[in-house]
């Protein structure tokens, strides 16, 4: 079946769709600009209709919220709920039964138990928009994407800046997405391998 696009994509943006499609683990690193968000709604959506998925959570800074409901509204026309404001604002978007869960960082972290509930209910996707915020292997955020990516069946992640400002920044992020088959799962590891310091 046929998937009706929002809008025309470009050459470079169906490549990267087509990218996101065949790789159940994906890192979409093009630069600020490429149309990242519109790449991957429109990939879930594509997700959706084939049944490969029958839900997704999208964890994104809390800055683009707006733009995310945006692009899920033009590109895939598939019910979202925005999870976050108060603890009891929190709980009353979890009854909600859209197939889309739109969430910031911070949310993640405070509703670790429900998303898990959630994802194992069904066949899953995550998506880390802006993923250098799960740069920080120690930091709790990170640490919950960790916990809760094993009820994932596919997980994408974009930025346009992985390394902000070291190599090391990556591990965590990968990490995260394919859950060490890119970098292996020990930093020591990942550092001793990896990455050239200098004297």
């Amino acid at each position: 079946e046929k998937f009706s696009f929002g809008r025309k994509p470009y050459q470079h943006q169906r490549t990267g769709m087509e990218f996101l499609l065949v790789n159940p683990t994906a890192a979409l690193l093009d630069e600020m600009g490429c149309g990242k968000t519109f790449q991957i709604a429109s990939a879930l959506g594509v997700l959706f209709q084939e049944k490969e998925i029958d839900r997704a959570l999208i964890v994104v800074p809390l800055s683009l919220l707006k733009t995310w409901q945006e692009e899920l509204k033009l590109s895939v026309k598939i019910p979202f709920a925005v999870v976050g404001g108060t603890k009891a604002q929190r709980e009353k978007a979890f009854k909600n039964t859209a197939p889309i869960f739109l969430v910031h960082y911070e949310g993640l972290r405070l509703e670790e138990e429900n998303f898990r509930t959630w994802m194992e209910a069904g066949s899953c996707a995550m998506v880390f928009d802006e993923s250098q915020r799960i740069k920080n292997l120690q930091a709790q955020t990170t640490q919950a994407a960790l916990r809760l990516r094993p009820a994932s069946k596919r997980c994408i992640i974009a930025t346009g800046t992985p390394i902000a400002n070291r190599p090391i920044d990556l591990f965590a992020q990968y990490l995260v997405m394919d859950r060490g088959e890119t970098f292996g799962t020990r930093f020591p590891a990942f550092k001793n391998t990896c990455i050239v310091t200098g004297k």
